[in-house]
């Protein structure tokens, strides 16, 4: 298979002989040289040849042979084509010592193909030999099951050819697609293919996405594949070139089969082949103190230099620079582009957020290409960062955050100020992955806690970044908290009101917070929507906000769904516009039993009475409102008012004023109890 006529003839007889006389009688110039010679001579010459065999079990075909089949050897145009002779079905072992053919023997001359390319068909048609019209060429299949192919590549790389080897048994051709390349709107595919029938080339053929298709003749000289089949003949190799469209397509290789056998496919590749517009991509928008920078690349397929990408700033101002730095990672991808397609544009900037986009600018036949747009935010010279958190304890406030200046990647001082005064410092200088990630050039290092003692109370808390270099320093933003007196030290008392939000809630707000006390409001679901306002500043200026039930009904005489709604959609109001759900309910009237407890803890709430009913709803009258609440204060007592009333508004002041001066201390009821356990019923601090 692939050797000369000649050749293949005196192989086999040399083999034959040798495995019927012995390998002792295999010498050089020895009976199996001779036995040899002598067929080739009868062969080479036209005599009849011996149809006795040697032996039954290693057949010698002969030229008259019906099942021998001619090849095609449109190849070799000025000569007769000559029957090829069947290799034997079991290999014979040659003695070692026996002496191989001559290597200066000169085989049979293999023909040059046609000048002429051949015209691709649908399917093409076998090479047929000019002066032999009896051979029936085997046609090439069009392929109806889509071959297995490997992922989508821009090109694939030379494969090397394989170890030495002999030509296989098989009468299909074989060979290998040593690369797919791509470039604007073509594909090109070379390789190697051999059919063991001939030693002159074979037509390959290749298609684009199973239709599209063209052919040529494997007719290049590959030295690497002689080394490899020397018997095959030195020019194999071969490079098909097709239009094709922008876009992923499949490219497919069949080797053309000539003589017995069929054709075979090479194999299959997975392309995108470019356009001619340019193309690219960004790799990362950064920011610095009034400027911004873009980096990627950019590719044209029409050329293999560099080309111009320009960068637009809020699509009005501009700049532009050549695509021309090295990127080896693109070159992997694209090898038919070339290695300088990189890409970095720096321009001025004013702080703020800003719209950066890059362009392409296309050189040859397309079009120039958005390479995508990004959305940033520029930096000043003033420095700037966030407070992250707020944790207050028995005696002390501390805050942490972040703090960066723009003009230097190292850190900066931040000072926090309790009530505008009292004030600490650090260096913001802790190790924050998370903001180097938003801002690279930054550094890495730009997180902060500060801490300060506090007194019992609420208290306002500032933090400041301290500028370094041409920018002033700026507000990191403040902080309202209050430290929970200890009520098992203090003398405590906790202020609540029921049934608001009403006219008079916001007056009473008014009063607590100019007094810096602080109270709990439990109110009634179907009214917060007419108070959301006032609602939200209860929350906002520390009050506790508690549940009072939708419409105040008495829950003992209500079924357990009916009770759990009354609780849980006031619950869920109070949080749609504060935030927080409630942890506390009062059941109106104080009326309650097992039921109504337990559906209460259900629900997350601790059930709260009260232990000095004020029957300000009862008795209008604010001077008798504060002597009460004065005759009959404790320690740890849970007073109930009603905010409803502007007479119990107007008694709110003496009442703080009297408490605080026999040495109390006005809390929430969460803070009179300590940690309210949902279900438990609270009268006054346990």
């Amino acid at each position: 298979m692939g050797r000369s006529p000649a050749g293949l003839r005196r192989v086999l007889a040399t083999a034959t002989l040798a495995l019927v006389l012995g390998p002792a009688l295999a010498q050089p110039g020895g009976p199996v040289d001779a036995a040899a010679a002598a067929v080739v001579s009868e062969q080479e010459s036209g005599a009849p040849e011996e149809t006795t065999q040697p032996s039954p079990s290693v057949p010698v075909p002969t030229d008259d042979d019906p099942t021998t089949t001619l090849p095609d050897e449109s190849t070799a145009p000025s000569e007769e084509p000559t029957a090829p002779v069947e290799e034997p079905t079991s290999t014979p072992t040659a003695d070692p010592t026996a002496t191989p053919e001559d290597p200066t023997a000169t085989p049979e001359d293999p023909t040059a193909p046609p000048s002429e390319e051949p015209t691709p068909t649908e399917p093409p048609p076998e090479p047929t030999a000019p002066d032999d019209p009896t051979p029936t060429p085997t046609p090439t299949p069009t392929p109806t099951a889509e071959p297995e192919p490997e992922p989508a590549v821009a090109a694939t790389p030379e494969e090397p050819v394989a170890a030495l080897a002999d030509l296989p048994d098989s009468p299909d051709p074989f060979g290998q697609i040593d690369s797919v390349t791509v470039g604007p709107e073509r594909v090109s595919a070379t390789g190697w293919a051999i059919d063991a029938d001939t030693t002159g080339p074979i037509i390959v053929q290749m298609y684009v996405d199973y239709a599209a298709n063209t052919a040529t003749w494997a007719d290049d000289t590959r030295p690497d594949v002689a080394v490899v089949y020397p018997t095959a003949g030195p020019d194999h190799g071969y490079t098909l070139t097709m239009a094709t469209p922008a876009g992923s397509h499949t490219i497919c290789v069949y080797a053309v089969n000539i003589g017995p056998g069929a054709s075979t496919s090479l194999g299959c590749r997975r392309v995108s082949v470019p356009a001619h517009d340019p193309f690219g991509t960004i790799d990362a928008v950064r920011v610095g103190p009034e400027q911004v920078t873009a980096t990627g690349w950019a590719v044209d397929a029409d050329t293999t230099g560099p080309i111009i990408v320009q960068m637009y700033v809020d699509y009005a101002a501009n700049t532009a620079t050549w695509a021309d730095d090295p990127r080896p990672d693109v070159a992997r991808v694209y090898p038919w582009a070339g290695p300088n397609h990189g890409w970095t544009m720096t321009m001025a900037a004013a702080p703020g957020t800003h719209t950066v986009c890059v362009y392409a600018v296309d050189t040859g036949a397309g079009e120039s290409r958005s390479l995508g747009c990004r959305k940033v935010t520029v930096p000043g010279h003033d420095p700037f960062g966030q407070i992250d958190s707020v944790v207050v304890g028995a005696d002390r406030v501390t805050l942490s955050g972040w703090a960066i200046d723009a003009d230097t990647t190292g850190p900066i001082i931040v000072q926090m100020y309790v009530d505008y005064a009292a004030n600490t410092a650090t260096w913001a200088d802790a190790p924050r992955p998370d903001v180097a990630r938003v801002y690279p050039w930054a550094g890495p290092d730009h997180g902060w806690t500060l801490s300060m003692p506090v007194a019992t109370g609420t208290h306002t808390v500032c933090v400041y970044a301290v500028d370094t270099g041409p920018g002033e320093s700026r507000s990191l933003g403040c902080r309202v908290v209050r430290l929970a007196p200890d009520c098992d030290v203090l003398r405590c008392i906790a202020l609540t009101f029921d049934d608001g939000p009403g006219a008079s809630t916001n007056r009473l707000l008014d009063v607590l917070t100019g007094a810096g006390a602080r109270a709990t409001f439990f109110l009634v679901g179907s009214r917060v929507d007419s108070y959301a306002t006032v609602v939200r500043r209860m929350a906002s200026t520390g009050m506790e906000v508690a549940n009072h039930s939708w419409s105040h009904p008495d829950l003992t005489t209500l079924t357990a769904p009916a009770i759990s709604s009354q609780l849980s959609t006031t619950s869920t109001k109070i949080s749609s516009v504060t935030g927080r759900r409630p942890t506390l309910m009062r059941p109106p009237y104080g009326a309650r039993n097992a039921t109504t407890d337990s559906i209460s803890g259900q629900l997350g709430m601790a059930v709260i009475l009260w232990s000095i009913d004020t029957l300000d709803w009862r008795y209008l009258d604010s001077a008798r409102l504060r002597s009460v609440v004065a005759a009959n204060a404790t320690p740890g007592a849970i007073v109930l008012m009603h905010d409803i009333h502007a007479t119990t508004v107007d008694a709110v002041p003496g009442i703080i004023s009297d408490l605080r001066s026999r040495g109390y201390t006005l809390v929430t009821v969460s803070e009179l109890i300590g940690s309210p356990a949902p279900g438990v019923v609270y009268s006054r601090q346990p």
